[in-house]
């Protein structure tokens, strides 16, 4: 999905329907039966474009009307400037950002102003903005998270089907097709070749557990093997820990007293019997684990994205106050 909405940003929607009917046909079960807010930003292409393809009907339902689309990009838009003044001033500080180059200018605040551009009848600025977010898409590496966010704006979605955008990614229509290619050639394989791969780690699994102990450790990993543990360690660690410990741990501690990681099998590796102690939740990292409790408390995301609410000039461009 990520490289249709990569696609589909630069304006070639009829490309990344390719890539969104592999999704539909080859995994019809992970596909999303709602309609997320990545979801809405083909809607309103689909809708604008009139490419809506038949194949989605079962997962999205029919196709939305004008009133229903608003609706949507109303719940999912950024804050927005309500009074004129506000959008007025709005433009100015995105001006101003844009000329000293500021870092910290996203580009979600960089399309609601192209948004206020256009409602204002400003259709240059509109464009002069849509094209700075690409150009910030391209300086962060082309991260899919942002092309969502331009395409969850409705009232850009024209400027994004004109093809704008790719006049500054330089994507041709052929590598925008040769990339979908391999993307659905790389949906059609992966079934398959996941298949093997479960069914190979499911066969070593089966003979590794056929294995005596010795020849279990020996084949894993010979080389991680350590020397035994004497009957009155393991004695020790039992009477320290006031636990009878298991008999197959037992004769595995007479073989080997511990082991390194083992890489081929992906599996961490194993005190000595001298070591082993009780830990506690803390020792472990688990006090810090976050527990619902009912209590409502904004998400990290929330709470570190930069908020775009007061729309106002910053004391750097009014001289402060």
């Amino acid at each position: 999905m990520e490289y249709a909405i990569w696609i589909a940003g630069e304006g070639y929607i009829d490309t990344a329907n390719i890539v969104i009917e592999a999704l539909c046909v080859h995994y019809p079960n992970d596909f999303p039966k709602q309609r997320t807010p990545c979801a809405w930003g083909f809607e309103f292409l689909w809708h604008k474009s009139r490419r809506r393809p038949a194949y989605i009907e079962p997962f999205w339902g029919a196709p939305p009307d004008d009133a229903t689309l608003w609706a949507a990009y109303s719940d999912i838009q950024q804050p927005y400037p309500q009074t004129n003044d506000e959008k007025a001033r709005a433009l100015v500080v995105a001006d101003a950002k844009i000329l000293v180059g500021n870092l910290n200018f996203h580009t979600y605040n960089v399309n609601i102003c192209a948004e206020v551009a256009l409602e204002m009848g400003m259709k240059a600025k509109a464009e002069d903005y849509f094209d700075h977010s690409i150009r910030l898409l391209q300086a962060e590496g082309n991260p899919v998270s942002l092309w969502t966010e331009l395409m969850r704006s409705f009232p850009l979605a024209d400027m994004i089907l004109s093809g704008r955008a790719r006049k500054i990614t330089g994507t041709t229509p052929e590598e925008a097709i040769q990339r979908a290619k391999t993307i659905v050639q790389e949906i059609e394989q992966w079934r398959s070749a996941h298949a093997k791969r479960v069914a190979a780690a499911r066969d070593r699994r089966a003979h590794l557990r056929a294995l005596p102990l010795e020849d279990l450790l020996n084949q894993i990993g010979k080389d991680l093997r350590k020397d035994p543990a004497s009957q009155s360690d393991i004695e020790a660690a039992e009477e320290r820990l006031k636990i009878t410990l298991p008999a197959s741990y037992t004769e595995f501690l007479l073989f080997s007293n511990g082991m390194d990681f083992i890489p081929s099998i992906n599996m961490p590796g194993l005190r000595s019997v001298t070591e082993l102690k009780w830990e506690s939740a803390e020792d472990l990292g688990l006090d810090e684990l976050p527990v619902d409790l009912g209590l409502a408390t904004p998400s990290l995301e929330d709470s570190a994205m930069e908020s775009t609410e007061a729309w106002s000039c910053p004391d750097d461009f009014t001289g402060g106050g």
